[in-house]
C-alpha cells in the first residue's frame, strides 16, 4: 500500500494550468488534426458524444464545436461500412492506415458525392446545419425529456424531407437466371478441359501400344579395366560454382595442385556458361571460349585471357602446378565467379534501402532514435495519436503493440494498455499476471470482463454522467482536477483500490500484484484524441503516464491479428478451394507430360576437336622432350621443296642454285644464305631415315641444351620467313595475270 501511494502521490494531478492548454493546444494545432481544422468533418456516433463539452475550448480546438452543429449524415448516424470496418471503438489501430493518418473526408466524398457532407437526407438546399432553436425544443418535451446529459438534440422526423424513392431492384428471377448460367458456364469449361487432358493421355498412351518395338541396341562392350580406372579417375561432374570452389581450396591444402587449379577452371567455365556468356561444349576450346567472352563482355576478357593461360602452361607446358600459381589463378578467379552475385545482392539491398528510404518519409515523425518505425495509432478523434504526442513531450514513448502475448516487452520499463477490443483468454491472462508480477504495469481503459486478479468489475446497475473527479482520499495529492467524459460505465471496486469517482461511485481502481500495479478505468473515452481540449483531460494524461514505466504499449483488438503460419493464411483468405484445383491441374498436367512414352536414349554428342589443338599438343610435347632439331628436320625437308617450287633457279640444281635465288630474292650475300641451307640440311639429315648410301648410320643426337634449341628455333624462324616472302610474292603474280588476262578480254 505504501508504494501504491508514493507512486499516485508522484502524478501530481494539478488542474490545467496554462502550461499544459499551450502544450495541448501545440499537439492539436497540427494539421494532421483535421477534426480541429476542418468545420466539416464527419463524426461518427462515439465522437459527436464529446459535442457536449465543445464549448469553452474553441482556442484548443476550434472547428470541432463547428462539425457537431452539422447534422448526422447517413454515413455517420448508422456507422457504414466505409468508417467502421476500419475504425471500431475501441480500435486505435485500423487496417491499411499509416501512423498519424486520417482518411475520413476521403471515405465520405466516395460515400455521398464529394461535398463532405455524405448522404445527408436531414438538410434541404436553403436551410441551416445548426441544431433547431429554443421553440422547436419546446414543441418536442418528450423526446427532450429523454435525452440523457451529453447527447446531442436530433431533429424530429417530422421536420425531414420525404426520401427520394429507393432505385427499382432487379428482377429477381433474371439474377437467379443470370447467376445459374455463368456457374453452368464455368463447369462446362472446366469440364472440356480435363476432358481434353484426359483425350491427350489416352492418344499417347495407345499411340504408345501401337507403335513398333524399338531397335534393339547393340551391347555395348565390357568395360575394360583401362576403362573403369578413367571413370573412377574422373569421377562426377561438379557444376555447382560454389562447390568448386570450395573442393578447389581443400585440394590445394592437401597439396593437390594439379587439381586444384582444374577445379578452378571448371568454376571459372560454369559460371560463364551459367551468364549465358559462353556455351560449353566437348568441341571447343578455350580460344573459342575467350572469342566468346571478348564478344559478350569485353571488361572482363583480359582476366578471362590471363587465367586461361596460366591453365594451359599447365596442362600443355612445361610448368609444373605449384602453391604460387594456384594463389594467382584463384584470386583471378574468384572475383569473376562471385561478381554476379554481388551485383544481385547490391541490387537487392539498394531495392531493400529504397522501400525503407520510402515508409522514412511517410512516417517520418514516427521514427524512434534506432530508425525503427512505430505506429502511434491514426489522428481522427478516435484514435491516440495526439496522446501519444503529448505524453512524449514528458519522456513517454507511447505506440502500438503489434506483436503477440508471447512476445511482451520488459516489464521493468514498459506500460501495457488494454484496450476493449483486446480479447484475452485463459491463457493470455496467465501471462499478463505473470508480467505483472514482474514490475510491469498494466493500464485496462475499459472493457466488459476483467481478471479476477484486478479486484474490480463492470457496475451494471448504475450509469456514470457527471465529471470524473479523484477520490476524497488522493484529492491532496491530484487536486481538484475534472475529467470531461460522455456518460458511461462504472466499476465496482471490490479488491481494489479507489482511484477515479464519478457520481461518488467508483471509476477507476488500482491494485498492486507483486512488484508490479494494475489500473482498471471503466471506459475508453478518456483516452481519445477527441477528449484532450476538454476540461483536465490533458493535465490528467500527462501526469498519469508520467508517472509509470515510460515505454507505453498499446494493446487492442488489431493486435496479434496476423496469422502465425502460412496455411493458416490462406486457410483465411479462403484459398484453399482454388489451390486445391491448381494441384490437381498440376497433376493432370505432370501425367500428360511428365511419362515416358518410348525408350529413353541419350543424346548423340558430336565429339571433335580444332586441328590447331593438335598441332599444339604435338608441339609441347616435342617442347617436353627436347627435340628441336628433329622438329627443325622434318619442318626444313617440307619447306625447302617449296622453296624450289616457287623459286626460278635457272637450270642450276642443288643447294648453291637455290642459295642464290634466295639472295636475289632477299637482297642478302649468297654466304650468308648458303649457311643456312647447309645447317638446316645437316637437321634434316638427323631427322630422315638411315641412307642406304651411307656406310655408318647416324646415331640419334642427345638432348639437347638450351642454346642449340635457341639455334634450332632461329633456323625455323629464317625458313618460316622466307616461305611467307615467297607465298606473298607468288599470290601478288597470280593476282596480276589474272588482271591482265581480264583487261585483254575486255580489249578483244
Amino acid at each position: 500500500m505504501i508504494r501504491v501511494l508514493l507512486l499516485l502521490s508522484a502524478f501530481r494531478a494539478t488542474p490545467a494550468d496554462a502550461e499544459d492548454v499551450q502544450t495541448t493546444a501545440d499537439v492539436l494545432a497540427e494539421s494532421r488534426y483535421r477534426f480541429c481544422h476542418e468545420e466539416d468533418y464527419p463524426l461518427i456516433e462515439s465522437e459527436r458524444d464529446f459535442c457536449a463539452f465543445a464549448t469553452d475550448e474553441a482556442s484548443i480546438c476550434p472547428a470541432f464545436a463547428k462539425a457537431c452543429q452539422k447534422l448526422p449524415t447517413e454515413i455517420e448516424s448508422q456507422g457504414g461500412t466505409p468508417i467502421e470496418t476500419k475504425l471500431e471503438r475501441g480500435a486505435r489501430a485500423p487496417t491499411g492506415r499509416r501512423s498519424g493518418s486520417d482518411d475520413r473526408i476521403s471515405v465520405r466524398k466516395v460515400k455521398g458525392g464529394g461535398d463532405g457532407q455524405g448522404d445527408d437526407k436531414s438538410s434541404t438546399p436553403g436551410k441551416s446545419d445548426k441544431p433547431t432553436s429554443d421553440s422547436n425544443k419546446a414543441g418536442n418535451d418528450d423526446n427532450a425529456s429523454k435525452m440523457s446529459p451529453g447527447e446531442t438534440p436530433k431533429p424530429d422526423a417530422a421536420d425531414k424531407p420525404s426520401p427520394p424513392p429507393p432505385p427499382p431492384k432487379p428482377d429477381p428471377e433474371v439474377s437467379a437466371a443470370a447467376s445459374g448460367f455463368a456457374r453452368i458456364l464455368f463447369f462446362v469449361l472446366l469440364a472440356g478441359f480435363v476432358a481434353f487432358i484426359v483425350r491427350m493421355i489416352v492418344k499417347n498412351v495407345l499411340d504408345d501400344s501401337d507403335a513398333p518395338p524399338d531397335d534393339v541396341l547393340p551391347d555395348e562392350p565390357a568395360p575394360t579395366a583401362q576403362t573403369n580406372a578413367n571413370q573412377a579417375a574422373r569421377g562426377i561432374i561438379e557444376t555447382d560454382v560454389n562447390r568448386l570452389l570450395a573442393r578447389a581450396r581443400a585440394a590445394a591444402q592437401r597439396g593437390a595442385f594439379a587439381q586444384a587449379i582444374d577445379d578452378l577452371y571448371a568454376a571459372l567455365l560454369r559460371r560463364l556458361d551459367g551468364d549465358g556468356i559462353i556455351h560449353i561444349q566437348p568441341s571447343r576450346t578455350n580460344g573459342d571460349y575467350l572469342r566468346d567472352v571478348r564478344r559478350e563482355r569485353s571488361e572482363i576478357a583480359p582476366d578471362v585471357r590471363a587465367i586461361l593461360t596460366d591453365v594451359e602452361s599447365v596442362h600443355f607446358g612445361a610448368k609444373s602446378p605449384t602453391a604460387d600459381l594456384f594463389s594467382r589463378i584463384h584470386d583471378r578467379v574468384v572475383p569473376l565467379v562471385t561478381k554476379a552475385l554481388g551485383i544481385v545482392f547490391f541490387i537487392v539491398a539498394v531495392s531493400g534501402t529504397i522501400s525503407c528510404g520510402r515508409i522514412g518519409l511517410d512516417d517520418a515523425d514516427d521514427v524512434d532514435e534506432f530508425g525503427i518505425t512505430a505506429f502511434r495509432g491514426d489522428s481522427s478523434p478516435s484514435g491516440i495519436h495526439a496522446i501519444a504526442s503529448l505524453v512524449e513531450t514528458v519522456g513517454v514513448d507511447m505506440r502500438q503493440h503489434i506483436q503477440p502475448l508471447e512476445k511482451l516487452p520488459d516489464p521493468g520499463i514498459s506500460t501495457l494498455v488494454l484496450l476493449p477490443g483486446f480479447d484475452i483468454d485463459d491463457i493470455g491472462e496467465r501471462r499478463l499476471r505473470e508480467w505483472v508480477t514482474s514490475g510491469g504495469h498494466l493500464v485496462f481503459a475499459g472493457g466488459q470482463d476483467f481478471p479476477d486478479w484486478t479486484g474490480a468489475s463492470i457496475e451494471l446497475d448504475h450509469t456514470g454522467r457527471d465529471a470524473v473527479r479523484p477520490s476524497i482520499r488522493y484529492v491532496s495529492e491530484f487536486g481538484e482536477i475534472e475529467i470531461e467524459v460522455p456518460p458511461g460505465a462504472l466499476l465496482k471496486c471490490t479488491e481494489s483500490e479507489l482511484f477515479l469517482t464519478r457520481d461518488d461511485l467508483c471509476y477507476a481502481a488500482h491494485r498492486a500484484v507483486g512488484d508490479g500495479r494494475v489500473f482498471v478505468f471503466a471506459d475508453d473515452r478518456w483516452f481519445m484524441n477527441v477528449a484532450l481540449p476538454f476540461a483536465d483531460n490533458a493535465a490528467f494524461v500527462l501526469s498519469f503516464f508520467g508517472a509509470l514505466h515510460r515505454n507505453v504499449h498499446v494493446l487492442d483488438g488489431q493486435t496479434s491479428l496476423g496469422a502465425d503460419t502460412p496455411i493458416e493464411s490462406i486457410a483465411r483468405a479462403n484459398l484453399w478451394p482454388i489451390l486445391l484445383q491448381l494441384f490437381l491441374l498440376l497433376g493432370l498436367a505432370f501425367l500428360w507430360q511428365g511419362r515416358a512414352f518410348g525408350t529413353l536414349r541419350d543424346p548423340t554428342v558430336e565429339r571433335r576437336r580444332a586441328f590447331v589443338d593438335h598441332i599444339r599438343a604435338l608441339g609441347l610435347a616435342y617442347a617436353r622432350a627436347g627435340a628441336s632439331r628433329h622438329v627443325l628436320g622434318s619442318y626444313a625437308q617440307w619447306a625447302i621443296e617449296r622453296l624450289r617450287e616457287r623459286l626460278p633457279r635457272e637450270g642450276r640444281r642443288g643447294l648453291s642454285g637455290l642459295a642464290e635465288a634466295l639472295a636475289t630474292r632477299m637482297g642478302k650475300s649468297t654466304g650468308e644464305v648458303m649457311t643456312v641451307l647447309i645447317d638446316i640440311t645437316d637437321a634434316q639429315k638427323e631427322a630422315g631415315p638411315v641412307s642406304q648410301r651411307s656406310a655408318v648410320a647416324p646415331t640419334r643426337a642427345p638432348r639437347k641444351d638450351k642454346n642449340q634449341v635457341a639455334a634450332d628455333f632461329a633456323l625455323f624462324r629464317a625458313l618460316d620467313q622466307w616461305l611467307a616472302l615467297t607465298s606473298r610474292e607468288r599470290r601478288n603474280a597470280s593476282t596480276r595475270s589474272s588482271d591482265k588476262s581480264k583487261k585483254t578480254k575486255r580489249s578483244s
